[in-house]
């Protein structure tokens, strides 16, 4: 959930094309679905711990996105600056 959480809101934040966008959050999404699925499939984990992981996942990649935000913002602004 971190990893593609954070895939997802770099691409929101930093690409222009909105149909690469939507591409790179529903291929991401698929990745974070798959992936607990899969670990329901095989048994290493119950419906329970994987839905507390991406709760964990999700609750943590918002606290890290708030902290880095400002950051992120400035760094972007700079970008498009210099592309002027």
């Amino acid at each position: 959930m971190m990893f593609y959480g954070t895939i997802i809101l770099l691409a929101w934040s930093l690409f222009k094309h909105t149909t690469s966008k939507w591409l790179i959050t529903i291929l991401a999404v698929l990745m974070i679905g798959l992936t607990g699925y899969s670990r329901i499939f095989v048994r290493v984990h119950y419906p329970t711990d994987v839905f507390a992981g991406f709760s964990l996942g999700f609750a943590l990649l918002m606290l890290s996105w708030w902290f880095f935000s400002p950051y992120l913002s400035r760094q972007h602004q700079r970008k498009q600056k210099a592309d002027r």
